[in-house]
């Protein structure tokens, strides 16, 4: 039969290992937590880069059709003999210019604005990550103070019975 002073030092033993054993497993729900959320931020910074570039494409497409737009109405101009360098025919090919460059910047604040938001999203990925580190050693410490309270229950009611 079991020396009935054993069952005490057992019992705290048990409480200490549960301890560490939970301790341990909220750390490592912490880092997974953390790894999860850095690399969310990695595919945000992803999306915010694919973004911006495919934002410059479409701008210079924009561009390009603008100036080929101006090359067909300088060609019909003069086929019909009229002056390019002057009056209404000058307007025009400024008004299409000043309008496929607005919309060419449009098309870059557009682009900004939805890398920005991936940015946002990113950096509020790397906060929940060092929320989440800091959420697992927090729980870990508490972890670690409530067992060791709970060993000292014990061991004063070990002391206590005893004498």
């Amino acid at each position: 039969m079991c020396n009935p002073a054993v069952i005490p030092i057992i019992t705290m033993a048990l409480t200490a290992a549960g301890g560490v054993a939970q301790a341990q497993s909220q750390k490592a729900e912490a880092r997974y937590d953390a790894a999860v959320a850095q690399n969310n931020a990695k595919v945000a910074d992803n999306q915010a880069r694919t973004e911006l570039q495919i934002g410059n494409i479409e701008e210079e497409q924009q561009r390009r059709k603008v100036r080929q737009m101006l090359g067909a109405q300088r060609v019909a101009l003069a086929a019909n003999n009229v002056e390019l360098s002057s009056g209404s025919a000058l307007d025009l090919q400024t008004e299409t210019a000043g309008f496929g460059e607005e919309d060419a910047l449009t098309i870059r604040a557009n682009a900004a604005r939805r890398a920005w938001g991936y940015q946002v999203d990113a950096g509020n990925s790397r906060a929940a990550a060092d929320g989440a580190k800091a959420r697992g050693n927090n729980q870990a410490t508490a972890t670690y103070l409530g067992t060791a309270t709970k060993l000292a229950g014990q061991g004063y009611d070990y002391y206590k019975s005893k004498r």
